[in-house]
């Protein structure tokens, strides 16, 4: 294995891990799953011997089967990736398949800017290798495009802004009668605000401005955010309004 000094500390959704050759892959230009797994998400901590990078193997392991899926089943017109964190698949995606591929981008700042140097750096310089693989980015405002730019050197006519919303002329409400709702689908973290929400929301059921105002949750966050996010449910269990929150799994 290849030593690099001590791994960098990883969260629920992004799996770091040091570089280190599988022997009988081809996954990158050098021989070793490293390119992509970078930025592959894990659900789940494992226990791992990382004198033999079993972990990498596995989720080597689990890509070729994805990408064996794509092959033997009906070709899709587009493959679409829900973040940048999981653009190594790009890579194996468009060796063996002629197909489009898009990925959305928003928010992996959120949780490369937890890393120590030098990993953070060399994940978004990563991305950057990665980003010829996808066909186009898609990203809701300018700030992001621009700082994804700035970040990994992406051809700025490769990103393109498609703006957050719906028409509600083409979208029936199924159920008018249904109570009104926050809703709020983000890293469940301090720097995003989700303590002003709460207090907001608290605020406004105290006051009773919005009868029967319900508050959804759903979106990732690190064993870091726990305690945080703890203390933001017991503000609101303390004021009695436990039963008008619904949390989702991510």
């Amino acid at each position: 294995p290849v030593d690099r000094g001590p791994a960098p500390r990883s969260s629920r959704r992004l799996a770091v891990t040091r570089y280190r050759p599988v022997p009988g892959t081809d996954l990158s230009p050098r021989g070793q799953v490293c390119t992509w797994y970078l930025l592959l998400p894990r659900r789940r901590q494992q226990p791992v011997d990382h004198r033999l990078g079993l972990r990498t193997v596995r989720t080597a392991e689990q890509v070729q089967r994805l990408v064996d899926h794509l092959v033997r089943d009906k070709k899709p017109d587009v493959i679409h990736l829900s973040n940048a964190l999981i653009l190594g698949l790009a890579r194996q995606i468009k060796k063996r398949i002629n197909v489009k591929v898009v990925c959305s981008i928003l928010n992996e700042d959120d949780w490369f800017d937890d890393m120590k140097e030098p990993y953070m750096s060399r994940a978004w310089e990563m991305i950057g290798r990665e980003a010829v693989w996808v066909d186009s980015f898609i990203t809701p405002s300018k700030y992001y495009k621009d700082l994804f730019i700035k970040k990994t050197g992406v051809n700025p006519g490769q990103i393109h802004i498609v703006p957050l919303g719906f028409d509600p002329d083409r979208n029936e409400i199924s159920n008018k009668n249904h109570p009104a709702s926050l809703g709020y689908f983000c890293r469940v973290n301090s720097h995003n605000g989700f303590d002003k929400l709460v207090d907001a929301f608290i605020d406004l059921k105290k006051r009773n401005l919005i009868p029967d105002l319900i508050l959804h949750v759903c979106g990732g966050y690190t064993g870091d955010d726990k305690p945080f996010i703890a203390e933001q449910i017991r503000k609101i269990k303390a004021h009695g309004f436990k039963g008008s929150i619904r949390i989702y799994p991510e």
